[in-house]
């Protein structure tokens, strides 16, 4: 197979598993949805907030606590070894904390927009 088709077929490939992704990553920039606060049975006692996990993300058990976040749609986490083609490390920095390191269904909330002219 010729390059250009190799390519293609990576491209069209890399399309369907991203616009299937997109139907389960949760909105935001967390890697779950929160499904509320759910009070404690007994009085005095600590609520839960539940939340639905990204079925990409995952905790690797084998890392360091605060480095231990992994996307399993992006092939990386944060103690992933190795630098990328520009020389920065390949590793994600917060996914031990649930933030995506992806950009599907990221929504604009925390976006800056520009100051209103005065």
């Amino acid at each position: 197979m010729p390059d250009a088709q190799i390519i293609a077929a990576r491209q069209a490939r890399h399309q369907r598993r991203r616009a299937a992704a997109e139907q389960v990553v949760p909105k935001g920039c967390y890697c779950y949805t929160g499904l509320g606060y759910e009070p404690a049975a007994e009085a005095g006692a600590p609520g839960a907030f539940r939340i639905q996990t990204c079925p990409f993300w995952k905790r690797r058990r084998d890392w360091p606590q605060q480095a231990s976040g992994y996307c399993r749609l992006l092939k990386l986490g944060d103690n992933s070894p190795g630098r990328d083609a520009n020389g920065r490390r390949r590793a994600t920095d917060l996914l031990w904390d649930q933030c995506k390191a992806c950009d599907i269904n990221w929504d604009d909330e925390f976006e800056a927009t520009p100051a209103d002219p005065a």
